[in-house]
């Protein structure tokens, strides 16, 4: 990494008609840690302080939310577009990150070697850690934030 010293704060947002998921990634270059917080929002409150804030967060953070394709003909499909929708509108300079295909770039044997497998809260679909991996499918998209989790990840397995 050139010498340089970097903390980067990365957002994953799993948004949920009951929960919604929300994990802060901060990921340090000079160290090669990777250290979390997350939180659980009851359903798809954009009014929740903690997506109140990530409207205020740096310029320099990275949001990701999990996208949502439209399947059948369930009730949900509208809520999870307006939810989308809401959360683009509370944070624009947030990336919509496709779910499909998301298990096989970030399996769960990664999650468990980053300590993002398993969370305090219970959620009902895992919200959490469907959060942790929309927030590293978007770090792995990104050329300088996947070599700074390069990094973390060859320390770890050392």
């Amino acid at each position: 990494m050139n010498g340089e010293s970097l903390l980067v704060e990365v957002i994953g947002i799993d948004p949920g008609v009951v929960h919604t998921g929300v994990v802060s990634l901060l990921l340090d270059s000079h160290n090669n840690t990777l250290t979390h917080e997350s939180t659980v929002v009851d359903g798809l409150n954009v009014d929740h302080p903690v997506l109140k804030k990530l409207a205020a967060a740096p310029r320099d953070t990275f949001i990701f939310i999990e996208g949502f394709r439209v399947r059948g003909a369930f009730n949900t499909n509208n809520e999870m577009m307006e939810a989308i929708g809401a959360l683009k509108k509370l944070l624009p300079r947030a990336t919509v990150v496709q779910n499909m295909g998301v298990r096989k770039v970030v399996p769960n044997e990664t999650l468990k070697l980053l300590g993002l497998y398993k969370f305090d809260t219970v959620t009902h679909h895992q919200d959490l850690r469907e959060a942790a991996r929309t927030a590293l499918h978007g770090i792995i998209k990104d050329e300088k934030l996947n070599s700074i989790l390069y990094h973390i990840m060859k320390e770890k397995l050392q």
